[in-house]
């Protein structure tokens, strides 16, 4: 009986294995390429521009700290 229940974990192992691999696979094909491919050809994201700079950093306007400020930052 012991040798008929390692080899049920065995294949049971094998199986979750190829069914986790087919799992991902398929939300991968489903979920992450069509974004990628969409973003792709849709043009920029996130506001990017597609000249070159030095930097695509974008300037934060800045204030000057008080009391309220820091206080909001809870």
């Amino acid at each position: 009986m012991n040798t008929f229940w390692q080899k049920l974990q065995h294949w049971s192992r094998v199986i979750g294995d190829f069914q986790a691999r087919l799992i991902l696979t398929i939300l991968y094909a489903l979920l992450v390429l069509p974004t990628g491919l969409i973003a792709k050809i849709g043009g920029t994201l996130l506001d990017e521009k597609r000249q070159a700079a030095a930097s695509y950093w974008q300037a934060r306007p800045t204030a000057a700290p008080s009391i309220r400020s820091a206080r909001g930052q809870s």
